[in-house]
């Protein structure tokens, strides 16, 4: 059996079972293809990796492939437990439904690993992620230069996730240049690229907190001891702005670093925090504290086992506090405060199970895919403690169809201890 699930879509079959193979190993090149580009490509590239294996009729073998793993077997329990949730929940289906879809994008993470075991998938699904998102970026560069738009900085998402994403693929393009000389030189200028548009265009403080903790990341991933006091010393550095924007806000040094640095990231976020403690609460960074300050209080009425699935956007509507519009608190841009409200301690304690035993298979995995994974769960883990990342359809299947990347390697190896 195990033979079988490892090697399935490569064995000898019928000519309609080998079409649909192909068909499953093309949709999820054009899932990593339509991550950064649609939201509606992405949700129509993932239905088809699913439709295609069953109409392969590998959905058995799958099965078997996925339930000998323990990270897909807490999946399924996690997966469980958010529909037994919705069960108590006292907002209507459409919210429930809507809810649904954020989480059950982790049970494709499966089916992704089986097909991405063909290499040359592997392979193609990574470069058409790369693609689209050097498109992104031409785009970006495109209309901050030449044609002005108002989304410039979002391009195809809000700027949000075009940050996040710009961060992540520096990061990962840095490390594709260390290990693969062959394609060093053209990595080296993308990730250049993408640096230069997070520092000094893009205005999402999400991406620029990524990029900052993934710098030290990846100089200790690579350099050890020195590089991450090379890469703390560059934080410094980038961090002094804020000094800069908050005693000196009509300097000239705002001025001069806009040229390097967009400064502006830094005192927006200085002025919006002492808005906040003078009472003004209707800044992205006033909203956010506002969540931080009262979500604690209505968690503690359900901690447990939470409000029921999807009832943060249908409970707060209730609740009259100080400059908050009702409709808002179905978004407290932090997902482990809507986690908690709506499926409690015992949910989000399933989800960081999942977590925790993706990362234990980091032992079995080449060194490029450990430290991918590391920053993938690095930014992944702290951003989303200010905007809700693994819900939102872009970040959410990123984060799903890097952690497939990186699995493929320790499944095929437990196939094999199993096989000896």
């Amino acid at each position: 059996m195990s033979e079988l699930a490892a090697n399935s879509l490569a064995y000898s079959k019928p000519a309609y079972r080998k079409f649909f193979g192909l068909l499953a190993q093309l949709s999820v090149v054009g899932l990593g293809a339509a991550i950064p580009l649609s939201h509606t490509l992405t949700g129509f590239f993932s239905v088809a990796v699913l439709l295609a294996l069953v109409l392969a009729r590998e959905l058995k073998n799958t099965i078997e492939f996925t339930l000998t793993k323990p990270i897909n077997l807490a999946l399924l329990l996690f997966g469980g437990y958010v529909l037994i949730t919705a069960l108590y929940s006292h907002v209507d289906v459409a919210h429930i439904v809507n809810s649904l879809k954020k989480y059950d994008r982790l049970l494709l993470i499966s089916f992704l690993v089986f097909v991405l075991q063909d290499k040359k998938t592997k392979h193609l699904a990574l470069a058409g992620f790369i693609a689209s998102m050097t498109i992104t970026l031409a785009i970006a560069y495109y209309h901050f230069y030449f044609v002005p738009l108002s989304n410039a900085n979002g391009v195809f998402f809000n700027r949000i996730e075009t940050s996040f994403l710009f961060a992540f693929t520096a990061f990962l393009l840095a490390h594709l240049a260390y290990f693969y000389p062959v394609i060093r030189k053209v990595c080296v200028v993308l990730a250049a690229l993408f640096i230069f548009n997070i520092m000094h265009i893009n205005t999402s403080r999400t991406g620029y907190l990524g990029f900052l903790f993934l710098i030290p990341l990846f100089s200790w991933q690579i350099f050890r001891w020195r590089g991450l006091a090379i890469g703390l010393s560059l934080i410094a550095l980038l961090s002094s702005q804020i000094m800069v924007a908050k005693f000196f806000p009509d300097s000239e040094l705002i001025h001069i670093e806009n040229q390097i640095i967009n400064p502006r990231i830094f005192f927006t976020s200085v002025q919006s925090i002492s808005e906040y403690n003078q009472g003004q609460t209707r800044t992205s960074i006033g909203y956010r504290l506002m969540f931080i300050k009262h979500y604690p209080r209505l968690i503690q009425q359900a901690p447990i086992f939470g409000h029921g699935l999807g009832s943060s956007r249908g409970d707060f509507s209730q609740y009259q506090l100080p400059d908050i519009k009702p409709l808002s608190w179905g978004d407290p841009h932090n997902f482990y405060l809507q986690t908690l409200y709506e499926i409690g301690f015992i949910g989000l304690g399933l989800f960081f199970l999942v977590l925790l035993l993706i990362w234990r298979t980091r032992s079995d995995m080449s060194l490029p895919e450990r430290h991918i994974l590391g920053g993938l769960f690095l930014v992944m883990i702290i951003g989303s403690g200010c905007d809700n990342l693994f819900y939102l359809s872009s970040t959410g299947h990123f984060f799903v169809f890097f952690v497939a990347l990186c699995l493929v390697r320790p499944y095929q190896l437990r196939i094999q201890r199993k096989q000896l």
